[in-house]
């Protein structure tokens, strides 16, 4: 069984729209909802009401306080009782035959802990891709952390988007981003496979209207919480006690990757009108920009 974890805050119009996708499309998962203290507001209530005749699919958890996005993201993986656990934000869906496909092969290689792919950016009123988060050339799954450090560096992975094998392997979040920190302790449980097809639809354009979205804003400022995720999780990779030239290899790594963040940050901001903004990011890049790209 998949168990299919939703983080939510007072957003049910969002959620309604997405639980009512998934139901018809996952008739056998289970589904988590995490709400984050929203309260005894009228829309918690009716969101309650509405989905109480099928308690045995939807799970509700309650937080009594706000934990924020991220302990509230970890409260609904640590509430399934499937096999397999995946996120889904309370605005975007999943793809039934892809994720047919991913534990069809986790079924087939148990040795896999987690199944990554890129998300699909996409359009659901005109129904279009824009693109997608990340792009490999094939599907590849490691064990070993220097070669999961080459590989998320040199085509710029952002894992985020994971089916895994439950118990999920997680440990409560800091302010190190977490799909980047939490690596080490998947390879602990085991291998981490990566697919070039995304199996998750990430809603750009969405049909009930326009929203915030944590993570477009994020992208243009945590830079810091980037930097951080990749520092810890080449620490929990490698250990202490590298040799001056390995550190500074690595930082170099790193700094390439926060500098392609940073020029995605620049279009975005172009894009939004935000000139000013954008050439901040081009004197901050013409600074520390690394001289050349490196693997370990």
């Amino acid at each position: 069984m998949l168990s299919i974890c939703i983080p939510t805050y007072k957003r049910y119009q969002y959620l309604d729209w997405t639980l009512t996708k998934l139901e018809n499309e996952f008739p056998q998962a289970e589904l988590i909802v995490s709400d984050n203290a929203a309260g005894d507001e009228e829309d918690s209530t009716n969101f309650i009401l509405k989905y109480s005749l099928q308690w045995e699919r939807i799970r509700l958890v309650e937080q009594e306080i706000n934990i924020g996005p991220f302990a509230n993201m970890l409260s609904a993986f640590q509430a399934a009782t499937g096999d397999y656990a995946v996120y889904c934000a309370d605005d975007d869906y999943l793809l039934p035959d892809q994720v047919a496909t991913a534990i069809a092969y986790m079924d087939a290689h148990p040795e896999i802990a987690a199944y990554c792919a890129p998300c699909e950016i996409w359009d659901e009123v005109n129904q279009k891709t824009y693109w997608n988060a990340f792009k490999i050339p094939e599907a590849v799954t490691f064990t070993k952390g220097v070669d999961i450090f080459n590989f998320l560096i040199e085509h710029h992975v952002w894992p985020e988007h994971i089916i895994y094998r439950t118990p999920v392997p997680l440990k409560p979040r800091t302010r190190a981003y977490w799909a980047f920190a939490d690596i080490p302790d998947i390879l602990a449980a085991g291998a981490m496979h990566f697919s070039p097809t995304p199996f998750y639809r990430n809603l750009l354009v969405h049909p009930v209207g326009m929203r915030t979205q944590l993570g477009n804003e994020q992208c243009l400022t945590h830079f810091d919480e980037y930097r951080a995720g990749l520092e810890v999780l080449a620490q929990g990779l490698f250990g202490d006690g590298l040799p001056y030239a390995v550190r500074h290899q690595i930082q170099d790594m790193i700094q390439s990757f926060i500098c392609q963040r940073l020029d995605v940050a620049r279009r975005l901001h172009l894009q939004a009108g935000n000139e000013m903004e954008a050439a901040m990011i081009v004197k901050r890049l013409s600074i520390a920009s690394p001289v050349r790209d490196v693997t370990l």
